[in-house]
């Protein structure tokens, strides 16, 4: 058996002044990006596991002209270590 955890699916969003996260049974927000990435670790965090989670943009949520420009930017992996 692995000592990682399957990788963990989130919805990124971007609504009314604020980031949102959503998957997995964990709902965070937050203005900063990088203060949204703490609370996913927090929520996250196993002691002795490694964990993946991806975080992706929900596309939908851009004007339909920007989808092909923008929403790569917005897809990232948060290594979240032991």
């Amino acid at each position: 058996m692995s000592d990682r955890a399957e990788p963990i699916e989130l919805t990124l969003t971007y609504e009314a002044g604020a980031w949102h996260a959503a998957g997995a049974g964990v709902a965070v927000s937050h203005p900063e990006l990088a203060r949204l990435d703490e609370l996913l670790i927090e929520a996250f965090r196993v002691e002795g596991r490694a964990r993946r989670v991806h975080v992706r943009f929900d596309r939908t949520a851009l004007p339909p002209w920007l989808r092909q420009y923008q929403s790569h930017y917005f897809n990232y992996v948060l290594r979240i270590d032991e």
